[in-house]
């Protein structure tokens, strides 16, 4: 799902990959849903932080910015904006706009608090309180708060989701490159043979990859840059 949603634009239409060629670069893995939902538990945490911290600062006059937090929130906030990036996939097929995207985002996000807040509550964990906000709910939402989420879910879904799904690695790194020994963490340069055609170096006669491509991958190797110049 991640490589298929890295290809769709962000107006709502979706664009074929280019066909493959033979010099292009070997294909690349996006990150697993559990590595997402470890960088999504880090900013939702991170976000509760300096809000309560700002929130205590204004209307507390807390110089001290220490924020509050619980770790019940790592998982709130890893499993919402994992269902808000599932659930952002359909909303731009529909070619729905920004704004009606933000407030589907905002029911969800009310929707995740409160269900979140009822069953902690039952056990005597939530870590939240609004009885003393006017338009709140059993204490566990409050109205107050949609500015705030909304903006959480327009941040969420233009910098944290989109550059999170932009996380790629690469498949393969050859063996022609380095090996590492495990005792001492030293790199040893093995023997390479590639030779030039196209521009590009091909290695052990399998893959094929541009010179920026292995200083992308292989900038500390300079053993193996030595080696390379020299076919070159």
């Amino acid at each position: 799902m991640c490589s298929e949603f890295t290809r769709m634009s962000f107006n709502g239409q979706s664009s074929s990959p280019p066909p493959a060629s033979p010099s292009s670069p070997p294909p690349s893995l996006c990150l697993s849903p559990l590595s997402r939902l470890y960088l999504y538990s880090l900013h939702g945490l991170l976000c509760e932080l300096l809000f309560t911290s700002v929130w205590d600062f204004f209307s507390n006059r807390d110089i001290r910015l220490q924020g509050h937090s619980s770790l019940w929130a790592l998982l709130m906030y890893s499993t919402a904006l994992y269902a808000i990036e599932t659930l952002q996939r359909q909303l731009l097929n529909r070619n729905l706009p920004l704004p009606l995207r933000l407030a589907v985002y905002t029911l969800l996000i009310y929707m995740w608090e409160f269900v979140w807040g009822a069953g902690l509550s039952l056990l005597g964990a939530c870590p939240w309180d609004y009885s003393d906000f006017k338009y709140n709910f059993k204490g566990l939402i409050t109205l107050e708060y949609a500015p705030f989420w909304a903006i959480g879910a327009f941040i969420a879904e233009k910098f944290v989701i989109k550059n999170t799904l932009r996380i790629q690695f690469s498949k393969f790194v050859p063996k022609c490159v380095s090996q590492v020994k495990k005792k001492n963490l030293k790199m040893k340069c093995t023997a390479v043979r590639g030779v030039e055609e196209n521009g590009s170096v091909l290695c052990r006669g399998k893959f094929m990859f541009s010179k920026a491509l292995l200083h992308k991958h292989l900038y500390l190797n300079k053993c193996l840059m030595h080696k390379f110049d020299k076919i070159r």
